[in-house]
Order: C-alpha cells, then structure tokens, then sequence
C-alpha cells in the first residue's frame, strides 16, 4: 500500500510540469498546422492558376484524365482493329508504346493524379473530361474520330508513291513527304510529328470533353516526334510559344524533324527540335469538319 500511495504522489508531482509543457507546445503545433496548411492551399492555388504547359489544352492539375491508345493483331500487321470489336485473348501489339509511355509521364507531371488508360474506344458521347489520344487514325479509332469532329488542316496519304503529311490551308495543298535512308545500318526517319488541340467553343456539342490534345504523324516515328515537343514544352513553355497558343481554341502544330534508329531498333538521341520547324495553325485556317476517314 506504500509503494501505492508513493507512486501517486510521484505521478501528481509531475502533472503540473507535464501540463504547463503541453500548453507551452500546443500555440506552436496549432500554429505550425495552420502555417502548414495554408502553405499548401497557396502552393495548389499558384500551381492551379500559373501551370503554363496546361494551358495548351486549357486544364487544371485537378482534372481527370484518360489517355487512349491504339493496337494491332500480333498475326496481321496491316490490317486496322478496335479493340472492343475483338475477343479479349487476342494478342496484340500496341501501337506507338514508346510515345504513349513519353507523352503519359509528361503529362503526370503537370496533373495532380494518374489517368486512365484505355485501347477501348467508346461511343463519341462518352468522352469526357482531358481526352489524350497518341497514335495515328489507322489504328486508333479516338484519333479519328477526334481529328474528324475537329476538322483538320492535315490529311496523311500512304500511297506507294506518294506517302507522308499533306497539310492544306486556305484550298493550298503543301505535302511533307515521309522519307526512309538506311546508312552503316541506322535506317533514318523524316517525319513530321502532329499534335492537334480542341477546347472550349472549339468542342461545342459534337464532343462532351472538356478539352482533347490529338497526339500523332505519319509514322510512329512521327508520333515520337510529336512527344518530344511535348518534353520540350514540359522544359521550356515559354521559348515554345505557350502564351500565343493558349488564346486560341483549336490549334494543330506540326513538327518537322529526323529520327535515327540503331542495328538493334532503339531510338538515338534526337536532336534539338529547332523552333523554325514548328508549324502553328490556328482555328482561321482549320477545314471545315469531316469524316476523317484512314
């Protein structure tokens, strides 16, 4: 009963100093969570408000996001496919993975959460929120669809002899030719990579998303191209024209460029993307929409 009594007097000789110690260190822990907080909220708001890259598709970090890509059989290289026509067992090679994987990762880095991803292609109403489709009209129907209901200054051809970008403004027909060089076993690539923007008045009732960024080429070698921009725009948005491109509703950028690939298939180092080989087309010089056909 002794060691009892003795150990709660020991505890009620230390509660005053126990107490006084929290209420010196709560005012600062009360205040370091308010500071915290509000350091947060002031950081999201500059981040929301001033993130120039998404304003080349007119978002804000706190969008959501699906990114659409497209596929092809494993046994039939030429032949087009949607994949929700086809039986889930099928195998398949995705088209354009590299670039999808780029373009994905740039565009993580601006938004405050991942995407969804998906080779399905729902009916046009469907679409909703950021629309991000990589990839040619050839095997991904979003492209398409997208690049039809937008109308577009480009069209590409795959004639044996008469293949690449034909780009059209004002009824002139200018063709960027998609040319093929092998030399000391690295095959060189000129393409043009093709990035084409819809938002706001731009949409209007054909399409129910937000904005959509079409992200393509001739190629896959194109598409690459066209994601590469896109990192250059992630660097350095204003040496690339961000404040101009913002302002308008419907933009389609083209960017010129070679691509070499090694004996082994990989990718070299691509050269800067000079800024002289960037065309930028605005809403005045779009074709009226239609039916974009592959």
């Amino acid at each position: 009963m002794d060691n009892l009594h003795n150990v709660i007097g020991w505890f009620y000789s230390k509660v005053p100093s126990l107490l006084s110690g929290l209420l010196d260190d709560f005012p600062k822990d009360i205040f370091k969570f308010v500071g915290g907080v509000f350091i947060d909220r002031a950081y999201f708001y500059i981040k929301k408000k001033f993130q120039p890259q998404l304003l080349l598709i007119g978002a804000t970090p706190g969008d959501k996001w699906t990114v659409y890509f497209g596929n092809i059989p494993l046994v039939d290289f030429k032949k087009r496919v949607v994949a929700a026509e086809e039986s889930a067992s099928k195998q398949y090679i995705y088209g354009d993975i590299e670039s999808t994987l780029l373009v994905s990762e740039i565009f993580c880095s601006w938004f405050d959460a991942a995407p969804i991803y998906s080779r399905f292609s729902p009916e046009p109403d469907k679409l909703k929120n950021i629309v991000i489709s990589v990839g040619g009209p050839k095997w991904n129907k979003i492209t398409e669809f997208l690049i039809g209901a937008l109308g577009s200054p480009v069209k590409f051809k795959d004639g044996p002899n008469n293949k690449g970008v034909f780009l059209k403004i004002k009824g002139f027909e200018n063709k960027i030719e998609y040319k093929e060089t092998e030399e000391n076993n690295v095959k060189n690539i000129s393409d043009v990579g093709v990035i084409i923007i819809g938002k706001g008045t731009a949409l209007k009732d054909k399409i129910k998303a937000k904005s959509v960024c079409v992200v393509t080429g001739y190629s896959v070698y194109g598409v690459r191209l066209a994601a590469e921009y896109l990192k250059m725009i992630k660097l350095e948005p204003k040496k690339y024209g961000i404040n101009k491109i913002k302002e308008h509703s419907k933009i389609c950028l083209l960017i010129k460029g070679n691509i070499s690939i090694d004996e082994n298939g990989e990718v070299m180092p691509l050269p800067l993307i000079n800024e002289e080989n960037i065309v930028k087309i605005y809403e005045d010089d779009f074709l009226d929409p239609y039916p974009y056909r592959y």
